[in-house]
């Protein structure tokens, strides 16, 4: 196991293997993942088969009900789990009457994620330590433990 939950921990935890990242292998995963895996490969001179397993749609509807409840006031913390949503979120805002993306406080599953919220403008009010969701679980515990949420 990588000693962290993303992609450039999992290329860390190959590179140090005997084969590390020169073997054969086969990536199952969602059709626009990022490609720091794919690419770390390649360049080490591994092969590798890239297999889209899913596909992330957007649901317009649902991305509307959510901008329109941040712009109401009733959403305080928006939990991120993945950029893709948030990028579909920051779409909506100005419909929504939200000009300042710095206004959704997210609270991000990790690293990568907080990273595209920030990108986005958006204030990444937490960002679990490990990209797991009983990570995030105890950081919203414990951030809610000190803060009105």
């Amino acid at each position: 196991l990588p000693a962290e939950f993303h992609a450039e921990g999992l290329v860390a935890a190959l590179a140090a293997e005997p084969k590390g990242l020169t073997a054969r292998f086969l990536l199952v995963r969602a059709e626009t993942a990022r490609d720091v895996l794919p690419d770390a490969i390649r360049a080490a001179g591994g092969t590798l088969d890239v297999a889209p397993a899913y596909r992330a749609v957007t649901d317009p509807a649902a991305v509307a009900r959510a901008a329109a409840a941040l712009a109401a006031g009733q959403v305080e913390l928006l939990v991120a789990a993945s950029g893709a949503p948030l990028t579909a979120l920051a779409e909506a805002l100005p419909a929504a009457g939200i000009t300042d993306p710095a206004f959704v406080r997210v609270a991000a599953i990790g690293p990568v994620t907080a990273a595209r919220a920030a990108e986005l403008g958006m204030t990444v009010a937490l960002t679990a330590p490990r990209a797991t969701l009983e990570s995030l679980v105890e950081s919203l515990v414990a951030h809610c433990g000190r803060e009105d949420c």
